[in-house]
């Protein structure tokens, strides 16, 4: 089939009708409804049945509707369609539409995939001016610095006129648009600000979404090129598609025939394809509040502007970033080295931060998804039904009941973790323990504060905060631009500057013709580091473990205290476990502790499990300390260690 090409393909699953035709159906779908005999579209759409092992009644019945509807649309030059109303109060479909503003923007991306990270080259957006005559803006870039500046001129530009009129929005088709954004956002570490304005404020309208809710269409896709069929002609232009933009673009990088649209017949084309997207949207908007109006849908959306202030701490962590950032551009003439470092501790500031928001924006998508669109996500757990079984105590002392659900057992998703937290779909803030899950007959109990719904669909809360790492990492960052950090190992490390050791003169480490051995080099190297580093560096299995060993139980025996660090509790013990064989061996007193307990054989050693807030209680001479870098991040451990070794895993 692959020698048919695209069109041949999509003739050839027409001719037989197949069940892939059907809009919005999935491969899991297509091999339960062939598995109970229902192998072709218009067998969906004739089908009897009620029910369908592995998929839930409910997307079994929008399959039958969707296949139906196609049915009736064969050979029509506009496809039937239906509205689905959505009951009263229900945050679902057209009752997401807002009502318009003059100032509502209509907006597309063009995108370029063929390199690395990706190049959002074309930001286009149709709107209407004072005369309410529609114009297209556009913002252009072709390489990684007119996209920052591409991305911040649209953010500013699109902050400024909601701030305008609060009741302005910005619509596009699909979640490509507001992806970019958020991605962009936290590659360049600008507009933070602005775009979680306009996201927490439900400012970006996604289109799709409100049809795939709120329509059923006689087309075998959702996509704006589908859809359009409801409400305007088919389009007539050089580019056709995205991936046709895509193949235009790549021709026009490799062979320019100018360098702006211009110039150029090739940008000039792209950017026609992009105002007929971004003026199709508009005219989407337009063709749906006449379905609105005419079946009597209220918007329930946000209409209050919500605004968060910021904490005191993130604010002057940010201008920290900004002063350190203006800093490293001065230096970059005078000092580059220092710049290098100056840049990259500036950045390190919000790391955590950013790091964060992607998992607060997958929570945030997901608690604004229905029960049917959660089904295919394999973390989520959907439609759990109260079980006869009265509330509980799981454990004698437990402070909260526990409350018995039963679940399609046949729905696909990755097990849970006992002991994990998780959201309650549509009930805003509510948070549960999953305190046992029972994958084979279909069984969890849920332990709650207050009691939860009848039925419930669960979502993961993947949130893991970072405290106290990122006030840990201010505070460091505030000493170098203070100038209080002095001789520094972060620094060396930084700018790349050979280990400063005492009493070692320029050369080599160690020094195969000297009369010590190698370990023994290596331990008076560490024991004479001036606020320095010392790396020793191999591939997995080379025998790190031995010389780290080694030198700790030599460090041991002088009283210093020593640190071990790793992101993997398994590491750390590893090591942890050597040296404390190595110490017993040689009759070394050590104090050794782990804050995870990951082998019997650790307690059976003698190296105590303890919590990361017993770590300062145990700080002495002669101890070795394990633990993560959140451990070690805390106020009361610092400055308290003489040694800590970082286990990292080496790139190349």
């Amino acid at each position: 089939m692959g020698a048919l090409g695209r069109g041949g393909r999509a003739e050839l699953l027409d001719e037989h009708d197949h069940l892939s035709q059907v809009a919005m159906i999935s491969r899991g779908q297509i091999k339960a409804l062939e598995k109970s005999g229902i192998t072709t579209a218009a067998e969906l759409a004739e089908t009897s049945a009620s029910h369908v092992t592995k998929i839930s009644p409910a997307v079994f019945d929008r399959l039958k509707a969707q296949a139906r509807i196609q049915k009736r649309s064969k050979g029509r030059e506009v496809p039937a369609f239906e509205v689905l109303v959505p009951q009263p109060g229900e945050a679902r479909g057209l009752a997401l539409l807002p009502p318009p503003s003059p100032l509502d923007l209509f907006f597309d991306i063009e995108g370029f995939p063929l390199i690395e990270g990706g190049l959002e080259y074309l930001w286009g957006s149709s709107y209407f001016d004072e005369q309410g005559v529609r114009q297209f803006k556009d913002f252009w870039a072709h390489d990684s610095a007119q996209e920052k500046l591409a991305f911040q001129e649209f953010i500013r530009w699109a902050y400024a006129r909601w701030q305008q009129d609060p009741s302005m929005h910005i619509y596009h088709y699909a979640s490509y648009e507001v992806a970019a954004c958020r991605r962009l956002m936290g590659r360049y570490g600008i507009c933070e600000h602005e775009v979680d304005e306009l996201l927490r404020n439900e400012v970006f309208v996604d289109l799709y979404k409100i049809v795939r809710h709120g329509l059923l269409v006689g087309e075998p896709r959702y996509s704006i090129k589908n859809i359009e069929h409801l409400y305007r002609g088919g389009r007539d232009a050089v580019v056709g598609s995205g991936g046709d933009s895509v193949v235009v673009y790549e021709q026009w990088r490799e062979n320019p025939d100018g360098t702006s649209w211009q110039t150029s017949r090739i940008l000039s084309d792209i950017r026609d394809y992009n105002i007929d997207d971004c003026d199709s949207t508009q005219e989407l908007v337009e063709w749906l509040r006449g379905q609105q109006s005419l079946h009597g849908i209220c918007y329930i959306g946000k209409t209050e502007v919500e605004q968060k202030e910021i904490p005191e701490e993130i604010t002057a962590r940010i201008q920290l970033r900004e002063a350190l950032l203006s800093r490293a551009e001065a230096e970059k003439k005078s000092v580059p080295q220092a710049a290098a470092v100056t840049e990259i501790l500036a950045w390190m500031l919000e790391f955590h931060r950013r790091q964060d928001k992607p998992v607060w924006w997958r929570l945030f998508d997901r608690l604004g998804m229905s029960d049917t669109e959660l089904l295919d996500d394999l973390d989520c757990i959907v439609i759990c039904e109260r079980t006869g079984r009265e509330p509980f105590k799981p454990a004698p002392k437990a402070r909260h009941p526990a409350y018995e659900y039963r679940f399609d057992a046949n729905q696909e998703f990755k097990p849970p973790r006992e002991g994990g937290q998780m959201w309650v779909l549509g009930k805003d803030g509510l948070k549960v323990t999953l305190h046992e899950f029972d994958a084979a007959n279909g069984l969890l109990t849920l332990k709650a504060a207050q009691e939860p719904p009848a039925i419930v669909t669960l979502i993961p809360n993947d949130i893991v905060h970072a405290r106290p790492i990122p006030e840990a990492i201010e505070s460091v960052v505030r000493q170098y631009a203070e100038g209080r950090l002095g001789k520094c190992a972060i620094v060396d490390f930084l700018q790349r500057r050979p280990p400063r050791i005492a009493h070692h003169k320029d050369g080599p480490i160690v020094d195969e013709t000297s009369e010590l051995s190698l370990l023994e080099q290596v331990t008076e190297r560490v024991l004479n580091l001036d606020n320095s580093y010392l790396c020793i560096q191999g591939p997995p299995g080379a025998g790190k473990t031995y010389p780290g060993k080694q030198v700790i139980a030599d460090l041991v025996k002088r009283g210093k205290r020593i640190g071990i660090a790793s992101n993997s509790h398994k590491a750390i013990n590893n090591l942890l476990l050597g040296v404390a064989k190595e110490c017993r061996d040689q009759g070394i007193a050590a104090h050794c502790c782990c804050t995870k307990e990951t082998d019997p054989e650790l307690t059976e050693t003698g190296i105590q499990v303890i919590a990361n807030k017993d770590l300062a209680n145990h700080v002495r001479p002669g101890c070795v300390l394990g633990t993560t870098a959140r451990g070690f991040a805390r106020d009361d451990m610092a400055g308290e260690l003489d040694y800590l070794l970082a286990l990292l895993r080496s790139c190349e």
